[in-house]
């Protein structure tokens, strides 16, 4: 394994590093993070990291686990343990490389850039609307960029059309990482112990053709027309290859269009062809949250709006009313987190990141930072049903601002109501943000019932008067005078605020408040 990595160390400076060396002049200028030239690639290559040490070096235990990530191995030790792999990672093997296919002699010769999810599609370029993303924009890539341009591809495992398939976890995944203040640390963080990984897949195919879909006999589906985690070893997980491809021979020296380096070999195109490995049945990427659907298990994926607090369901913590299911690797961190408690950030970060995909269009992409909570003792399972609570009721606050702003807009004459401006739920979501981590961080230090209810109505208060403001910004109702029809917004603003008042049922019983009492019976003393 080559040092082809690009990373960043603790005092600033850049650096290039092969996969054994992330625990490299650890500790006095430790690798820190990666340098990566686009955000997409960053992602990947922690992922690219992670998979190769889950494959070649797992731990045995949670002590293990624990040991290690207090003492790193060294580079040499990494090494060691990474060499029986390391072959199966040449990019330029003319029998196995990586992450392609030998021979592919009949298939179909592409340009280098459509190795990327967001260049333009035949159909675009086609009708000339290629406007914000350019043909021509990536024409060559040095191996550095190539081997992760392709590697992201393959983990992404976008749609591609007829015969084109999708990844293990469809198309266009949402992955997330705990983060640490080293590479070592977020690699490590995010590993399984060596039972938890082996129960994903078929541990006794540990051959190289069970563990790296690349190496012969491939599994296309032209010969195999389902992979499922009983066929293969559980290190599929991060290797798996849906598309089939061989890049071309670099075509001599030049700049690549990605990292803008002099390269002395430049990669201008791959050949591929349809039917790779076609994943199904009930994989379950310890990366990703999922949540059922019927008897499956089904991947999250990145949606418009970006990673926001009212994704902490799934992602941070399990979602009781979904079913979602946080990453395995969330859970089994929060389960070691007494063991390494010491060495932690008070808040440790949870990395989430991906493309949301319509289909084979890449529309955006998305990443974002949320910090992770630790509950000690028993008290854990009660503060996340608080949390739940919390998240949920600013949801149902969300939707009837959005829903009062469009009653608001509406005239009484057209015959459909127009859709309230997207930015209404953006902004709400953005505008309540450091009140949920206040109010969460109140609910951690809740010593009992009456101090979680004390908190959760103060958070009830605190996001209705963002929803007044909402409303009152885009309902126009600052200018009800000179509207229209003043009477709709009235009405809109009289069914957001019966709505959000403590009172209201729904409201009380998705925040587990208790009930409100009557005038009378506060008069009177009586209980409820």
């Amino acid at each position: 394994m080559d040092r082809w990595i690009p990373v960043a160390r603790h005092d600033g400076s850049l650096d290039r590093i092969a996969p054994w060396q992330i625990t490299d002049r650890t500790p006095e200028n430790p690798v820190v993070g990666l340098d990566a030239p686009r955000a997409d690639f960053a992602g990947a290559l922690v992922q690219l990291l992670i998979g190769v040490v889950q494959t070649a070096c797992p731990p045995q235990d949670d002590r293990d686990w624990a040991m290690q990530f207090q003492h790193p191995p060294s580079p040499a030790t990494l090494r060691s343990k990474v060499a029986g792999i390391a072959e199966h990672f040449n990019l330029a093997d003319p029998a196995t490389p990586f992450m392609q296919v030998a021979d592919l002699a009949d298939g179909v010769a592409w340009p280098v850039a459509k190795l990327f999810l967001e260049q333009p599609g035949n159909q675009t370029l086609d009708q000339n609307r290629d406007l914000f993303q350019r043909r021509g924009t990536i024409t060559g890539l040095c191996p550095a960029c190539a081997a992760a341009a392709l590697y992201t591809l393959q983990c992404t495992g976008p749609a591609g059309g007829g015969g084109h398939l999708t990844g293990i976890r469809g198309g266009g995944p949402l992955t997330c990482l705990v983060t640490g203040a080293t590479l070592w640390e977020t690699v490590w963080l995010n590993v399984l112990n060596e039972p938890e990984f082996a129960a994903l897949g078929n541990a006794e195919r540990a051959d190289p053709a069970g563990m790296f879909p690349w190496v012969p006999p491939v599994r296309a589906r032209e010969a195999y027309p389902t992979t499922t985690p009983a066929d293969v070893h559980p290190a599929n997980l991060y290797w798996g290859m849906p598309r089939r491809i061989l890049l071309d021979e670099p075509k001599g020296p030049g700049v690549c269009s990605v990292c803008g380096e002099e390269t002395p070999a430049r990669i201008t195109g791959f050949t591929m062809k349809k039917w790779g490995v076609n994943y199904a049945g009930a994989w379950r990427h310890p990366l990703s949250p999922y949540y059922p659907k019927g008897d499956d298990w089904l991947p999250e994926h990145a949606n418009p709006g970006g990673i926001q607090y009212k994704h902490w369901l799934g992602l941070v913590q399990s979602d009781p009313a979904r079913g979602t299911a946080a990453p395995l690797a969330v859970q089994a961190f929060r389960r070691r987190w007494p063991r390494v408690q010491d060495l932690l950030p008070e808040h440790p970060m949870l990395w989430s990141s991906g493309y949301d995909m319509d289909n084979s269009k890449a529309r955006c992409w998305y990443e974002g930072m949320l910090p992770l909570t630790y509950v000690p003792g028993d008290r854990s399972p009660v503060v996340e049903g608080w949390i739940a609570q919390v998240v949920g009721t600013a949801d149902l606050v969300r939707y009837s601002t959005a829903t009062a702003v469009r009653s608001a807009l509406s005239s009484p004459r057209a015959k459909t109501r127009p859709p309230a401006p997207a930015e209404v739920s953006a902004r709400f979501w953005r505008e309540t943000d450091s009140l949920f981590y206040a109010v969460v961080a109140d609910l951690i230090g809740a010593a009992d019932e009456p101090a979680a209810v004390a908190a959760k109505r103060r958070w009830l208060t605190a996001v209705t008067r963002v929803a007044e403001s909402l409303f009152a910004y885009y309902s126009q109702a600052v200018r009800i005078g000179d509207v229209e029809y003043p009477q709709r917004i009235a009405e809109a603003h009289r069914d957001l605020r019966t709505f959000t008042a403590p009172g209201n049922k729904k409201l009380r019983e998705t925040l587990g408040l208790p009930e409100e009492k009557t005038k009378k019976e506060t008069e009177n003393g009586t209980p409820t």
